[in-house]
């Protein structure tokens, strides 16, 4: 469990989009909104606790590298390998790889974080240890090839800690890694094993921002760059009695790293810096709609109006070739919005949390200001594999233990087909997310 997450009446904290994505023109593959530690309003990954306004996520993941939304393996497409995890939250987590052409685990490792998380990049799977700050290369039977320190020494800081690794993106042999608790983002040699170089994010934090972090997540990779999110939200103000992160002075800011020169990219022109002002706050999550980018903001609370509404949430639109940033989606209730899953050019997924913890989701035609009609069974930890599928966990409760099934979901009929059963050779209540290779 992330330990930004507090416990007591109501735990809280502010859940930030844990993922990376991958050049593909639509959707991550997984897209996971794992919480830096859940959720004033907010979402962790699996099983964390939530504050006011939201709830802990089941399964959230860091995103995978997505793949083409609208084709499938019938279409040639190679059906690829999911990586799947089960933790216990607290110093385990299993990740068992499994063939998609076959349906059989091809094999698994076990690690001993229980906040790791599988990631999908570039045709490449990891897993993150985002307490012990460790990179894991997987091959392709789910074997660790080579383990990356990402930890303080590694970057050249001092002091104890985790640096807390949140997404990873991956283009040949190289990899950028954002390390939300340390300001920076890691470029490392997959070849050497090692960090070749640190990027430093402090310029970007707020004057007076008490957690002092610049809240770094959320990868992207497209056409050899890097782009990733800093919400600048303050964690500090979530405290008793309402536990509501207060909207920050700031706006967030979205950044590239240009993976040839290891360099920030000036996204603003003429301003000083180099991120692009977004207008919503506590971005969680993005992913690729052709030559934009969709940015999903979870909101704050404003001092205005008492904090009581939550403001600044919905889906912005941040056009590449460009830079010009438009409002698609102002969300019209005070749901907590988790995660964002891009089907199609038109078509997309919305995941939310109520006010009762309750978790849904929606189908979104993008562009509108309404949300489509609730999907009902959808699995935790949900990857999306094509247009009209997504893959997940199904999690059952028996006196004998948990019962685990990985499931292949139909978005259309709201039905599904088991993949495997029983992936991980522990036995884990809870699904630390999904990730799939292609």
């Amino acid at each position: 469990m992330n330990k930004y997450m507090s416990m007591g009446a109501i735990a809280c904290a502010v859940a930030m989009a844990v993922a990376c994505g991958d050049d593909e023109a639509l959707g991550p593959g997984t897209g996971g909104a794992a919480g830096t530690g859940g959720g004033i309003g907010g979402a962790a990954g699996s099983g964390g606790s939530a504050g006011s306004g939201g709830t802990a996520g089941s399964g959230g993941t860091a995103g995978s590298g997505g793949s083409d939304a609208g084709s499938d393996a019938d279409a040639g497409v190679p059906a690829g390998r999911l990586l799947v995890a089960g933790t216990d939250f607290a110093t385990k987590t299993e990740i068992a790889t499994i063939d998609l052409e076959t349906s059989k685990v091809a094999g698994s490792v076990t690690v001993n974080d229980g906040d790791a998380v599988p990631v999908a990049s570039g045709g490449q799977g990891f897993v993150l240890e985002r307490t012990t700050a460790k990179l894991h290369h997987l091959d392709a039977t789910g074997k660790i090839a080579k383990t990356v320190d990402v930890g303080k020494t590694a970057v050249g800081l001092s002091g104890t800690g985790s640096t807390n690794p949140v997404g990873v993106i991956a283009s040949g042999s190289k990899a950028l890694v954002v390390l939300q608790d340390a300001n920076r983002v890691a470029m490392v040699d997959l070849t050497a094993g090692s960090v070749s170089k640190t990027i430093d994010l402090t310029p970007y934090l707020a004057s007076g921002d008490g957690d002092k972090s610049v809240d770094a997540t959320r990868p992207v990779l497209r056409s050899g760059r890097a782009y990733f999110l800093l919400g600048r939200i303050d964690r500090t103000t979530i405290a008793a009695p309402s536990y509501q992160l207060a909207c920050p002075s700031v706006p967030a800011l979205l950044l590239a790293v240009d993976l040839a020169s290891d360099s920030l990219v000036d996204l603003n022109g003429a301003a000083a810096g180099e991120g692009l002002e977004l207008t919503l706050a506590n971005p969680v999550d993005a992913a690729l709609d052709g030559n934009r980018l969709l940015i999903l903001s979870a909101g704050c609370f404003a001092a205005a109006d008492g904090g009581s509404a939550r403001t600044k949430h919905g889906v912005e639109a941040v056009a590449l070739e460009t830079g010009v940033v438009t409002t698609e989606h102002a969300a019209k209730n005070q749901d907590f919005l988790s995660r964002l899953v891009v089907r199609s050019s038109t078509a997309a997924l919305l995941n939310t949390f109520d006010a009762s913890f309750a978790e849904h989701w929606y189908g979104w035609t993008i562009g509108q200001g309404a949300l489509g009609s609730e999907l009902t069974g959808v699995p935790a930890a949900a990857s999306l594999d094509d247009a009209n599928h997504l893959l997940g966990v199904d999690i059952a409760a028996t006196d004998a233990g948990p019962t685990v099934t990985v499931v292949r979901y139909d978005i259309s009929a709201q039905t599904k087909t088991t993949v495997v059963a029983s992936p991980w050779t522990g036995s884990f209540a809870s699904a630390g997310g999904t990730a799939l290779v292609r």
